[in-house]
């Protein structure tokens, strides 16, 4: 009987049976991933492979794609490979990170343009901007500058300056791992993961530079109107306003005044990480980085009507 209690007794190497339960569900969910984002993986790669030696012409675009769908997977296989082992990823984390950078300016057309002012009054925005300012701001632009309709006051803080922003708080990586997370269709990761991005963006710091540009660009609005002048912060991202809309899908702040303007602003990239935003990206087949953020800071009006 001393044997028996000896072998069911609870010491020190006891572990509970549910939390047992849930670190081997945890650990073969793991596994499923690391296999999904292997064959991802290697899909990728034999796609490209097939691409170089079939001496057939492709742009580099379809590369591109094929590289995001890599860069994703393999950073699926190294969360998943530490879940499984136990093991500290971080510097296998930074190698991947550090190719990333370097091939990343390659394939991101915005970030290879001449123009990477971080803002730019309407005036000086032109119709091939589009990858600059987005869709919205460049159409609006071409509005008021080419067409000669009146458009009030506005300027563009541009998708460099997005980029900018993420570099600066060292959200790049962050934001690699939580779209890893996500990429198993789980909705209620979706949301979870939604929350997430949207509070680090709100909590971030708006870099001093960007700030001082922003805040010289309120300042020209109100010479060429009135002291404390409210304008309406809206998205411009690239992609928006094209093939796909993204309709009602970011948020607009409306009547800011100077105080206000970056915390709207950083509320409007926020909210490119809403629920409906991330699944409409997805449901069109663009990723996370080709959708920089551009914002319109745009004077309000009294108007009449609309609709």
């Amino acid at each position: 009987m001393k044997k028996l209690r000896g072998i069911f007794s609870r010491g020190k190497g006891y572990v509970p049976r549910k939390a047992a339960d849930e670190d081997i569900t945890a650990k073969y969910r793991s596994f499923r991933h690391l296999l999904r984002h292997n064959k991802t993986a290697l899909t990728a790669i034999a796609d490209m492979e097939q691409l170089y030696y079939s001496g057939k012409p492709f742009s580099l675009t379809t590369i591109r794609i094929k590289y995001e769908e890599l860069l994703e997977a393999v950073t699926g296989i190294l969360y998943a490979y530490g879940v499984l082992s136990g093991r500290d990823i971080d510097k296998l984390s930074e190698k991947v990170s550090d190719l990333d950078e370097v091939l990343f300016h390659y394939f991101n057309s915005s970030c290879n343009s001449g123009d990477i002012r971080f803002i730019l009054p309407f005036e000086s925005i032109t119709p091939d901007m589009k990858k600059i300012v987005g869709g919205k701001a460049a159409n609006l632009a071409a509005i008021h500058n080419h067409i000669g309709l009146p458009v009030p006051p506005a300027f563009s803080v541009t998708a460099h300056a997005f980029e900018y922003f993420v570099e600066h708080n060292g959200l790049r990586k962050y934001l690699k791992e939580e779209f890893v997370r996500i990429s198993s269709g789980s909705i209620s990761d979706l949301e979870r993961a939604g929350v997430r991005l949207r509070t680090v963006f709100l909590d971030a710091e708006v870099p001093p530079l960007l700030e001082k540009e922003m805040l010289g660009a309120y300042s020209m609005l109100e010479k060429a109107t009135y002291p404390g002048v409210r304008v309406a912060m809206r998205s411009s991202a690239v992609g928006e306003d094209a093939e796909a809309s993204f309709a009602g899908q970011y948020e607009t702040v409306l009547n800011i005044i100077e105080g206000d303007i970056l915390d709207a602003y950083k509320r409007v990239i926020a909210s490119k990480y809403s629920v409906q935003a991330i699944t409409y990206r997805q449901q069109h087949g663009l990723f996370d980085r080709e959708t920089p953020m551009g914002v319109i800071g745009i004077v309000m009006i009294d108007s009449k009507a609309s609709g």
